[in-house]
């Protein structure tokens, strides 16, 4: 059978070689313990690396090369050992590498010859289909890698030492055993290498049984039964039947080791048709999220083969609740200003939620402690809460109820901080903070600080400086810019600061758009920062309190800042600016600033009168935008002067479902699939993944996605396909059947004087070898005096078929005629005979 593959690839070998050439050539022996330093040392003179072919067509080698690399150095090979000739199918290739005479004796006549000096103890050496060096273990090129010892790199993990001069690494089975793991696949034995005069030798492929796992239903909340499925395809060479299918429930809350069944029972819905079922019960416990059942597969093999699947259950956060963007906006605010309250509701399921309530504890605000929120649609429930006059400055903590008529009910706070906002006498404040420029998305290329005079007087601020501190070193303030030069009256001063660096095409972002009046270096943090303007040139390091401090911000999660909470987190998009264009300061970063586009302005802008009464643009929360004052802005105050047009207000998002189960978050009107709602998150995904029947290439059909399909070799059959009715043609192949070869199912080639050749397998054009050996009529198994089975009991069972008319004795496979039922004549005994006496 061999043979005649060969010659089918001689006349394809374009074809033959592209299909199969890459994988089958491998590494089947190293040995590098030669190169010792004294005589009788090691086993040979040199190093040999000995390759092996387990397919079924010779393969040219002119194009692949050895390489070797020592066990910790990482990044390209270094040494390499171009090759050329061939290896023949079954068959070993000896490759000499370097050493010297201090071995016992010289190598067998070698087929190829490098100078790879090699490791005795730890290495790696590469087959690649290049002769130019590879990248890493990892380059696409490399079709058989192994490392021993203590190698960085390996198949899997790397196998053992040699452990002396005298052993090799030897690929099990001859060089068949091929797992991807060196560790499992060689062993040390004493040096014996074989080259292309050794007898060739062919592999038996067997594989283990396998499985594709699904649930029904597709998702199901904690505490809940879901129905565990796998569709188990058998192991071959040799077939066998399943011994067992065990599933480890532990990620669900249950046992491992529990029994799956294909019996009718314990939620299986068909006895015998291949998919093993178990009906189980998610803990109450368990977290929402994908958890993993791990699945093992033994059959009867002998010996016994163990293959393992997996199933997916997709476990649903059911609960009544609260997410993302619930709280306070803002989160801190002035007597008499307000804030907008804001509960956002994930319904809960099993069953679904009607009737959702949320009302507040605003008691401590002189209202209602079971004020109810107004529910916007999608779930959305607000308050617009105005800040009592004399309320005490705190953080106040706001109780709020969600309930349904479920019964069901969910409890959280919401934190809202209150300031005494009295104006400072300040003159000159830290009007605008910017640390993203330069960076991926940049709309700067340079970092700034922006000053503001928020007196009728310039002022002069040479020997003054700006200080920086990352947001919590415990150095504190260790860099700073030296100023010169003076701030005119409610004007402007800009100091530049360093650019990023953290995007290709250096440097991201536009130029500043107006000039510096001051040039420094400080890389600003992009997130969180602290920053200090200083009436000096001593730096303050660690205090924050320096009475030399006329102004100082923290932003982001800083670890210190003026009053009860810092400025805004930073972006490389977002600069804080103080309110007002300036004006604002109560000595509370918190509610002095908000976040915004980049917009730096220097002495020569146009300058902002603190005492007139300035409008700009307000941003809802719902992203909508309107002209208001200061004041009358209860979130997203844009600065004074600020437009509408166009909105640059941020819009809300929310998860959008595509159509194949893939979730993006986005705005409503950028979603082309399922919004979900504002504040939704795509982590846990959301979004149903499609299903659909899948029939699988040895027959069988399972109810999965397109993507697990493909990933079983399947064919999917569409979305909401299903497989009942099964829509999947059970698999054919050559039946053997006494003298003749019919095609038919693994099922129908079953009894006396039948074998079948495998799915996919063809009767060739009449051939009295292949792939039947029609003159062994029994099928018996070759024996002493019966070489290819082939024995004189084949002469009467094939006279006993031919006169009761079987049609197994249909030798020449001619079709039924007068006097020829079921294609039996008496050509055939003729036929028949020319087989048997032509050994097959």
């Amino acid at each position: 059978m061999r043979l005649w593959k060969q010659g089918l690839c001689t006349a394809a070998a374009i074809v033959c070689l592209a299909g199969a050439a890459s994988g089958q050539v491998r590494i089947s022996q190293v040995y590098s313990g030669a190169g010792c330093g004294s005589p009788g040392c090691s086993a040979f003179n040199n190093d040999y690396v000995e390759l092996y072919n387990a397919g079924a067509v010779a393969v040219d080698l002119s194009t692949y090369s050895l390489q070797y690399q020592g066990a910790g150095t990482s990044g390209a090979f270094g040494n390499r050992h171009n090759l050329t000739g061939s290896i023949a199918p079954g068959g070993y290739f000896l490759v000499h590498e370097s050493g010297n005479a201090n071995g016992v004796g010289p190598l067998p006549a070698a087929d190829a010859t490098g100078t790879l000096a090699m490791s005795a103890t730890a290495g790696k050496v590469a087959l690649a289909t290049i002769q130019t060096a590879i990248s890493g273990c990892a380059d696409a090129a490399v079709v058989d890698l192994v490392g021993w010892g203590t190698a960085n790199c390996a198949e899997g993990s790397a196998a053992p030492s040699p452990g002396g001069n005298s052993n090799a690494l030897f690929r099990a089975d001859g060089g068949c055993i091929d797992s991807g793991n060196n560790a499992s696949d060689f062993s040390a034995a004493t040096a014996a290498p074989r080259n292309s005069a050794s007898p060739t030798l062919t592999c038996s492929s067997s594989t283990p049984p396998s499985g594709i796992g699904s649930t029904s239903p597709s998702s199901q909340c904690p505490g809940f039964d879901v129905l565990l499925m796998v569709a188990v395809t058998p192991g071959a060479n040799p077939a066998a039947t399943i011994a067992s299918v065990t599933a480890n429930l532990t990620d669900i809350g249950g046992a491992p080791g529990q029994t799956m069944f294909d019996n009718a029972t314990n939620g299986d819905v068909t006895a015998g048709d291949g998919i093993y079922s178990l009906n189980a019960t998610i803990s109450p416990l368990t977290a929402p999220g994908n958890r993993n059942v791990s699945v093992t597969i033994v059959d009867n093999a002998v010996p016994q083969r163990t293959g393992n699947a997996s199933i997916t259950v997709v476990v649903n956060n059911c609960a009544l609740r609260a997410t993302n963007g619930t709280g306070a906006s803002p989160n801190a605010v002035c007597n008499g200003e307000q804030a907008l309250l804001t509960v956002n509701v994930t319904p809960g399921s099993m069953p679904d939620s009607t009737g959702i309530t949320v009302t507040a504890d605003l008691s401590g605000f002189f209202l209602s402690d079971t004020q109810a929120l107004t529910d916007n649609g999608n779930n959305n429930f607000t308050y617009l809460l105005t800040m009592p006059l004399a309320q005490f400055p705190t953080t106040n903590v706001i109780p709020f109820t969600i309930l349904d008529t479920q019964m069901r009910r969910y409890d959280g706070t919401i934190t809202l901080t209150n300031v005494n906002c009295v104006q400072t006498t300040t003159g000159v404040v830290i009007s605008q903070v910017y640390g993203g420029g330069g960076n991926s998305g940049a709309p700067l290329q340079n970092d700034f600080v922006e000053l503001f005079n928020r007196t009728g007087a310039p002022i002069d601020l040479t020997g003054w400086s700006v200080q920086y501190a990352n947001s919590t070193a415990a150095e504190g303030f260790t860099q700073q810019t030296m100023l010169s030069g003076t701030i005119p009256a409610f004007g402007y001063f800009l100091v530049s600061q360093a650019a990023g660096n953290s995007c290709s095409g250096l440097p991201c972002g536009d130029p500043l758009p107006v000039t510096a009046d001051v040039v420094g270096a400080i890389p600003v943090s992009s997130t969180a920062s602290r920053i200090a303007l200083v009436n000096d040139s001593v730096l303050i390091g660690a205090n924050c309190a320096s009475t030399t401090i006329v102004d100082l911000v923290g932003s982001g999660g800083a670890s210190c800042f003026e009053g009860v909470g810092a400025a805004g987190t930073l972006s490389n998009t977002l600069a804080n600016y103080r309110r007002l264009n300036g004006c604002s300061d109560t000595d509370n970063n918190i509610v002095d600033f908000f976040t915004a586009t980049p917009l730096p302005r220097n002495s020569a802008s146009p300058i902002n009168n603190c005492s007139g009464a300035a409008t700009g643009a307000c941003c809802a929360t719902d992203g909508g935008c309107s002209i208001t004052t200061m004041a009358g802005c209860s979130a997203g105050y844009q600065g004074d002067g600020s437009s509408c047009t166009p909105n640059n207000c941020p819009q809300p998002t929310g998860a959008c479902c595509a159509t194949d189960g893939g979730c993006t978050v986005t705005t409503s009107a950028g979603c082309s699939g399922t919004y979900q709602g504002n504040g939704t998150a795509c982590s846990p995904n959301p979004c149903p993944v499609p299903t659909g029947a899948c029939c699988l290439t040895g027959g069988g059909c399972s109810q999965t996605t397109a993507a697990n399909c493909a990933l079983a070799n399947g064919t999917f059959q569409g979305t909401g396909t299903t497989c009942t009715p099964d829509p999947c043609a059970p698999a054919t192949g050559a039946c053997c059947c006494g003298a003749s070869c019919q095609i038919t199912t693994a099922a129908a080639c079953v009894g006396a004087n039948r074998t079948y050749s495998g799915n996919g397998s063809a009767c060739t054009p009449f051939s009295l070898t292949v792939p039947c050996c029609r003159g062994n009529y029994n099928k018996s198994a070759p024996g002493p005096g019966a070489p290819g089975g082939i024995s004189v009991q084949d002469i009467f069972d094939f006279l006993t078929g031919y006169f009761s008319n079987d049609p197994c004795a249909n030798t020449n496979d001619s079709a039924p005629g007068p006097g020829a039922p079921n294609g039996v004549s008496v050509q055939d005994i003729f036929d028949f005979l020319a087989a048997y006496f032509g050994g097959c």
